[in-house]
């Protein structure tokens, strides 16, 4: 009788046919699901509700007092920075008032920080808070006419999400600047910038002339 012998196994050639695949079938995927996207937006997902809890609460502080918040009263470094201030509870500094109002921290704390901007006085009757999105193609950065770090306090501005009391608005920068390969150079407003020959790299155009030296060469 004729015994046949079966050999189970892979040449090297078809072992790395198959890891070219799997190479393939795994990029594809990652570029599908683009994972990193995911976790920002899941981040500005979570500044979101932050700012939305806090601003309840504000209101509420406001009906209570007649008065929203100094940044002495909820800033944990008031002291060094003054008025513009930063927010975040589990800051060892910050004051006691954030035990009542429950200070969130930015998820990118401390590379990234909640700005609490109040109007200069005892009794503040407006307050507005900024902060920057991990994902700069969020539709809410253009609804807030925001693009490319265009709100906050001028004349740095640098932020490009923001909420505020019900009687003001966020601050929007008119003098925009972008970097023209060389330097930072002032292009106006938004619209101008975009279409400005002077500004050729459409992803360097920043919210103030500052802003854009904090990322390039400046003369």
């Amino acid at each position: 009788m004729k015994i046949y012998r079966f050999k189970f196994g892979f040449t090297l050639a078809e072992i790395l046919i198959v890891v070219a695949i799997l190479a393939v079938l795994i990029a594809f995927v990652v570029a599908l699901l683009k994972p990193k996207e995911q976790i920002d937006k899941a981040l500005d997902h979570r500044r979101k509700e932050d700012l939305d809890k806090l601003k309840y609460s504000l209101e509420d502080f406001y009906n209570n007092k007649g008065c929203y918040p100094t940044p002495a009263q909820i800033c944990y470094d008031f002291a060094t920075t003054g008025n513009p201030c930063h927010i975040c509870g589990d800051e060892t500094a910050s004051p006691p008032l954030s035990n009542d109002l429950e200070l969130p921290c930015d998820p990118g704390h401390p590379g990234k920080r909640y700005l609490y901007y109040a109007q200069n006085s005892t009794c503040p009757q407006w307050y507005k808070i900024y902060t920057n999105f991990n994902y700069d193609q969020d539709p809410v950065i253009a609804e807030l006419g925001c693009y490319y770090g265009g709100c906050g306090v001028s004349p740095t501005y640098g932020y490009d999400y923001g909420i505020t009391s019900p009687n003001v608005d966020v601050d929007r920068s008119t003098r925009y600047a972008c970097f023209n390969g060389n330097a930072c150079v002032i292009c106006g407003a938004y619209d101008n910038c975009g279409e400005n020959p002077g500004c050729p790299y459409k992803t360097k155009i920043y919210g103030s002339y500052s802003f854009c030296c904090s990322f390039n060469p400046c003369f």
